[in-house]
């Protein structure tokens, strides 16, 4: 009845599942850590929102879709809601 090589297979997969899956999300904190780090280093150099090493992309957010806020010194704004191909 019980066959202990199907509980081996079975814990296995959900080891290696869950092993995959937070390797991807440890990847994803340390990308989102190094895009705000270079965020960061920009705004310190001067250089303008959107330059060199910006996160913003051309749809006004992260190449993902995801929007990024901008911040100014006086207040926080989310970033424009047109896209490239919709301006005037």
């Amino acid at each position: 009845d019980f066959n202990p090589g199907v509980l081996l297979v079975a814990l296995l997969l959900i080891v290696g599942f869950t092993a995959i899956f937070w390797q991807r999300h440890r990847w994803d904190q340390f990308e989102q850590r190094y895009r705000e780090l270079l965020v960061k280093r920009d705004r310190q150099a001067g250089a303008p929102a959107g330059g060199n090493g910006s996160v913003v992309g051309p749809d006004g957010g992260r190449p993902g879709g995801e929007a990024v806020w901008e911040e100014t010194d006086e207040t926080r704004q989310a970033p424009s809601e047109t896209r490239s191909g919709d301006e005037k």
